[in-house]
């Protein structure tokens, strides 16, 4: 079974999480950026998917994050254990049920889980940064022993 079919079925009761995964409220809610970042000032062990890429197909984040980056593992919640949020890891396989998913932000705002990722199109998307290492050099970003995913919204 591939990647869009397992998310098919997984469907409404991952919406249904993902609302109820920010700390903070809607998008439209969340802070400024901190210090109005930009890809080009990612460290280097940052792996960054870039606008061009976020913009060649209307999908959504967790779809580009799987084509772009070979080291990303996804999987899905079996039965009504989980909460319906993909477990990922950015670096080696996905071992049972143990939960190593990385910590994601979304615009500095850290999130409970990684619902958000089948939530947000990639074309709302400005870039995103995955640290498979667990830390960067950016202010404000706790170290996680699992990776850091963060994602930059765009701006209107």
């Amino acid at each position: 079974m591939n990647l869009k079919s397992v998310t098919a079925l997984a469907g409404s009761l991952a919406l249904a999480a993902c609302s109820s995964s920010m700390q903070s409220a809607s998008p439209d809610q969340l802070p400024a950026t901190r210090g109005q970042p930009s890809p080009d000032d990612a460290p280097q062990n940052a792996i960054v998917i870039r606008r061009k890429a976020l913009e060649r197909s209307d999908d959504l984040l967790l779809y580009v994050m799987d084509k772009e980056v070979p080291s990303v593992r996804i999987a899905f919640d079996s039965g009504n254990s989980g909460n319906g949020c993909p477990r990922i890891s950015l670096r080696g396989p996905i071992v049972g049920d143990y939960q190593s998913n990385p910590r994601v932000y979304l615009d500095g705002t850290p999130l409970s889980d990684t619902c958000i990722l089948m939530q947000l199109r990639s074309t709302q998307v400005a870039w995103m940064e995955l640290y498979p290492s667990g830390s960067t050099r950016r202010a404000g970003y706790e170290v996680d022993p699992h990776g850091l995913i963060l994602v930059f919204m765009r701006r209107i």
